[in-house]
């Protein structure tokens, strides 16, 4: 069973600077393995241990990426692929699921399953996912707060909805978005560590994925930022310790 895991290592800061194409300049800034993505690492790891499953990491990002790569070694993955090459730069969340899907079809071919964070903290587009599923004819569902089980060909997850947790049972192959558990998280060991220097962070650039420049990066990235800026919080809040069905009544008489 071959399972792989998307990670993305986001800004860890409030002061976000971005470049002329309004890209997040990510120099000098300090970076964090995208929360929800710890939570896929995590189930992963645990399909690694209950079914013997072959598990690759993957990031598309700049070398200090790498960290967080390490971070899944450590975690107990079984080789990790940095996606890295001055052609990705500016890619938007088409671009990104493209130069993955390329990556996961040059490195594992078939595949059971790939899982990953819902969203990004930096971005909170949550589009790369289904991009790539669609891009890799398989099935795909999001908001999954737990895998339960891999049998027959299948998986059984629960799925988070504004009204319910829904049990699914997903043919395999699939990609799944994974949100935040209730469940904890496996901190690695200094000898995880160690571990996870010997296996290494193994990084491949367009040429080495067979990816058109042009489907990549700026240059094929459709979506645009035409504006960012921090929204403005003008509204107040006033406290109403007695008659607060008056208040309102005539805070809405008023229009106060």
């Amino acid at each position: 069973m071959k399972i792989a895991v998307l990670l993305k290592q986001v800004p860890d800061t409030q002061d976000i600077k971005w470049s002329k194409e309004n890209n997040i300049v990510r120099e000098g800034l300090l970076s964090i393995l995208n929360p929800v993505d710890d939570f896929a690492l995590e189930v992963v790891r645990g399909l690694k241990m209950s079914h013997s499953a072959h598990t690759t990491a993957f990031s598309m990002g700049p070398l200090q990426a790498c960290s967080v790569l390490e971070y899944a070694l450590a975690r107990r993955a079984d080789e990790a692929i940095l996606l890295n090459d001055k052609k990705f730069v500016g890619s938007d969340t088409l671009a990104t699921a493209r130069v993955l899907h390329a990556a996961i079809k040059e490195r594992l071919g078939d595949f059971d399953l790939i899982l990953c964070g819902q969203s990004a903290i930096d971005g909170e587009t949550a589009q790369t996912p289904p991009s790539l599923a669609q891009m890799l004819g398989v099935n795909y569902v999001s908001n999954v707060s737990c895998v339960l089980d891999l049998r027959n060909g299948a998986t059984v997850v629960v799925q988070k909805t504004p009204e319910a947790l829904v049990e699914l049972e997903v043919k395999l192959p699939a990609v799944i978005s994974v949100i935040e558990g209730e469940f904890e998280l496996e901190k690695p060991k200094i000898s995880d560590y160690v571990s996870a220097q010997l296996k290494g962070v193994e990084v491949l650039g367009a040429g080495d994925i067979g990816i058109d420049p042009e489907l990549c990066g700026i240059c094929g990235s459709p979506t645009c930022v035409s504006k960012v800026y921090r929204p403005e919080i003008t509204r107040k809040c006033e406290e109403v310790t007695k008659d607060g069905a008056k208040f309102i009544l005539e805070a809405l008489e008023y229009g106060d």
